[in-house]
């Protein structure tokens, strides 16, 4: 009975190296102009992520630090007003741009390192 499972995970991770070869062969890299725009895309994008990230901690430790109730419910409805507005773009934009850097170079989401 193991030997029989044994058999097959092995036919398994040899199918599995076969395609993985088949996707490295397959791949195609990005033109450099495009790549450096997607690079510059990226960096941009994730950098103002972090920026919104940081606005969102100084937001969260004005309204902690405050006595005033109307201050602690603008800034709540500031940072819901970042999240919606900065947050999600930057983080959609950087994971799109990020996968397209990853499937377009050598460093490819493959797991082969090109």
């Amino acid at each position: 009975m193991r030997a029989a499972a044994a058999s097959n995970h092995d036919q398994q991770l040899c199918r599995r190296s076969a395609h993985l070869a088949k996707l490295a062969a397959t791949r195609t890299t990005l033109s450099r102009p495009l790549r450096n725009s997607l690079l510059t895309a990226h960096i941009v994008l994730s950098v103002s992520l972090l920026g919104d990230v940081l606005a969102l901690a100084a937001v969260t430790l004005r309204a902690i630090g405050t006595d005033d109730v109307d201050t602690a419910r603008v800034s709540f409805e500031t940072m819901s007003m970042f999240s919606l507005a900065f947050g999600i773009p930057l983080s959609l934009g950087s994971l799109v741009t990020g996968v397209l850097l990853g499937r377009g170079t050598r460093w490819a989401c493959s797991g082969t390192g090109g």
